[in-house]
């Protein structure tokens, strides 16, 4: 409730903007159950004994390993939305495209070319590579 204010425009918290509401909300949801299931692993059924302690590392490790990748594009997009380098509505140049920015989302951020292609740039590529504003540059190709 008190995010939803804040993405309205009706609330100001310091530090807090309208266009990271979203992921802070999925953060701290995520937050909440991550610690709401590690509080209830104890008392799953046999929870002590040494086959169930084994099969969970082995599954956590292999989470681990293959989410890597996934992580890697989680993380940058974090980066992309808290660094607010770019806005919804900016006309940008990355990896050789050129267009609007359309969405960015957690793992991939979506720009919208001049003939109306929407070409989805993994947030990995966006954060290592280098990007063009061309809004800030020319205000009548930016956001409106």
């Amino acid at each position: 409730m008190l995010l939803g204010q804040v993405e309205a425009g009706r609330l100001h918290i310091p530090g807090l903007h309208p266009e990271t509401v979203g992921a802070t909300r999925r953060l701290i949801s995520a937050a909440i159950w991550l610690f709401a299931l590690s509080a209830a692993y104890p008392f799953l059924p046999g929870a002590n004994s040494l086959a169930f302690k084994g099969i969970s590392v082995f599954f956590g490790l292999m989470l681990t390993l293959g989410s890597t990748g996934i992580m890697n594009h989680a993380m940058s997009g974090l980066v992309l939305i808290y660094s607010r380098a770019l806005h919804k509505g900016d006309w940008i140049r990355i990896a050789g495209d050129e267009g609007r920015v359309s969405e960015i989302g957690m793992l991939a951020t979506k720009i919208q070319t001049r003939e109306n292609y929407i070409v989805t740039v993994p947030n990995a590529v966006v954060v290592s590579g280098k990007i063009i504003n061309l809004s800030a540059q020319n205000p009548g190709q930016g956001s409106t």
